[in-house]
């Protein structure tokens, strides 16, 4: 039997996933009301796991709190300024700039490269990660305990006390440990070498799977391989692929590979395009997002989908539709914009009596015609809904699509 908690509460469901490069990023169910700030610094603990982390969201919701954990500080998905390293003959080391944009994130760091990147060197102003996808592409993780560590996670060999299911084929194997402290990237089973480690937890039952770097096994099969994919380099971006969001500035946002295995690369500033004309949107920190690459060409990803349905990350942080003109369609229910209220509450005045004292615009139009509705109608004042009921039992009937559900139903903006 296998529990886990966030700073002391229970822990219902859980699930982390390790990235052999990238953030670890994390969520937790807790029974019961907790409180966390955003960027609060937490423990989070998965059987004999510990891991250190960052609040990125959530909070508590009907007796229950659902929380999205990062690996470390959360200061890598934060914004740095602009930093010039002057000419120097015998140049900038790596590890100077790293050392300095941690520094300024709140961030630790172990063995970052001291090797030379140039004679000079500036950053620019974004994403602290993208100092180290600079100067450490696919070298660099955040470990359980929360420090930032570069080159490939170190090999250990790990002998379950299960029996793994494994599928060859997908480079993956699924076991069922109560001691998963060892399984992290590098951890090999079965001649599998782990790249992404994904540990889930539902209620008592947990469950570990590991996904191992795509490649060859032997130096023989490597080189082929290698060979294949040179003379096949731009079918690598023919597909659609799962990326992770780590950093958001505006409609543009950075992304790594929802699974390092898979040998995509890391993206910065990428365009999304939600598939509705008009429409824009900016998915949460830590949600999955699906990736095209127009023409197949590595220099154009675009964001083409989201999160389903069910998922923590399904509601985007925002969701702006812009149009000339939008219309409800024939079996709309909803009033969606000012207008239609708008056009709500003209017909009320009408049907109360209410005078309005000339053309009212702008900001506080809705505003207005409410004064003026409060000023004809009491607030004391009661009406029996009796008369009306049969005529409303009627339109009930009556209605063609799902009901009845909260709005202004049946409102067509003029």
């Amino acid at each position: 039997m296998s529990t886990a908690t966030l700073e002391g509460f229970r822990v219902l469901t859980a699930r982390a996933h390790l990235p052999a490069w990238g953030l670890p990023f994390y969520d937790a169910e807790i029974d019961g009301d907790l409180e966390l700030a955003e960027g609060a610094r937490v423990t989070l603990t998965i059987a004999d796991a510990v891991f250190a982390c960052a609040v990125v969201r959530g909070g508590p919701r009907f007796g229950r709190s659902r929380y999205i954990l990062v690996g470390g500080a959360g200061g890598w998905s934060r914004t740095l300024g602009a930093r010039a390293y002057g000419v120097s003959d015998l140049g900038i080391p790596r590890n100077h700039v790293i050392e300095d944009a941690a520094g300024e994130c709140g961030e630790t760091v172990e063995g970052a490269p001291g090797d030379v990147c140039g004679p000079a060197f500036v950053r620019g102003e974004g994403a602290a990660s993208a100092v180290l996808h600079a100067l450490a592409p696919g070298a660099w993780r955040v470990d359980a305990d929360g420090v930032t560590r570069f080159g490939a996670p170190p090999e250990t060999a790990f002998v379950p006390t299960t029996r793994p299911r494994l599928d060859l084929g997908a480079r993956s194997a699924e076991l069922a440990e109560d001691s998963i402290a060892a399984l992290v990237p590098g951890v090999v089973i079965e001649g599998l070498t782990a790249s992404d480690v994904v540990h889930t937890l539902v209620g008592a039952r947990l469950r570990t799977t590991i996904y191992g770097a795509r490649g060859g096994t032997t130096e023989r099969l490597s080189l082929w391989t290698a060979l294949i994919g040179a003379l096949t380099a731009e079918l690598r971006y023919a597909g659609i692929f799962d990326y992770r969001v780590i950093y958001r500035r505006g409609y543009r946002i950075d992304l790594q590979p929802g699974l390092s295995s898979g040998g995509m690369p890391a993206l910065s500033a990428v365009r999304v395009r939600p598939g509705v004309a008009g429409a824009r949107s900016e998915p949460q920190i830590g949600s999955l997002v699906s990736v095209a690459f127009l023409d197949r060409s590595p220099a154009r990803p675009v964001v083409c989908g989201f999160d389903d349905e069910g998922s923590e990350f399904f509601a985007p942080t925002t969701t702006t539709i812009d149009a000339g003109e939008i219309r409800l369609g024939a079996q709309a229910e909803h009033a969606t914009s000012a207008e239609a209220l708008a056009v709500t509450l003209d017909a009320l005045c009408t049907a109360i009596g209410a005078a309005i004292p000339g053309p009212l615009a702008g900001a506080g139009l809705a505003a207005a015609r409410l004064a003026i509705i409060n000023a004809a109608i009491p607030l004391t004042a009661v009406t029996s809904s009796a008369p009306y009921d049969p005529a409303i039992a009627a339109a009930l009937a009556a209605k063609t699509v799902a009901g009845p559900a909260i709005g202004w139903p049946n409102v067509r903006g003029a």
